[in-house]
């Protein structure tokens, strides 16, 4: 529903901490999100999420919640269009 409604749409980079699934959760990377002051996990960010060293996110915030609308890791620079 989150994705859905209208909202205000955010972007930040940040470094990350890659982590390997398991047989009960998925492999990603744990963030820190500068809006909620909170770490948040990631399942399958696009990119090099294994090797890289910075994530990109864009996320969209109303008044149900926050949901992330595209996150992308890399070693080196990208921008958003």
């Amino acid at each position: 529903m989150i994705y859905f409604l209208p909202g205000e749409d955010s972007f930040y980079s940040a470094p990350y901490e890659y982590s390997r699934g398991s047989s009960k959760s998925c492999s990603g990377a744990f963030v820190d999100d500068p809006d909620l002051q909170k770490t948040i996990f990631i399942c399958y960010p696009y990119g090099d999420y294994q090797d890289g060293n910075v994530i990109y996110v864009k996320k969209r915030v109303n008044a149900l919640g926050a949901v992330v609308t595209y996150a992308y890791a890399t070693s080196g620079r990208f921008r958003f269009d």
